[in-house]
């Protein structure tokens, strides 16, 4: 089982379970109002990312990695958040 840490500015920390693609991860994330959404994977973690992607969030997807994408690939990570946060500035 997968799990998502979803959040908005200033709500708190909700966890999404994308086992489940028919789930509630387009409903939480409608939820959170019409800013940028933003989820970063590893392309060996095997995460279904379709049910992100079809509520709106854009994913970036780090190659060589895993879950842990700090430790499997730290360049990739780190190119990966620097692209999320240059796709929103001032957000």
């Amino acid at each position: 089982m997968h799990y998502l840490p979803v959040t908005d500015a200033g709500a708190s920390l909700a966890y999404l379970d994308l086992g489940d693609p028919a789930g509630p991860v387009a409903v939480h994330l409608g939820g959170l109002g019409s800013g940028p959404r933003e989820y970063i994977s590893g392309a060996l973690s095997n995460e279904d990312l379709e049910p992100l992607r079809d509520a709106g969030c854009r994913v970036r997807v780090v190659a060589a990695a895993g879950h842990v994408l700090m430790w499997d690939n730290l360049p990739g990570f780190a190119t990966a958040i620097a692209a999320a946060l240059r796709a929103h500035p001032g957000e």
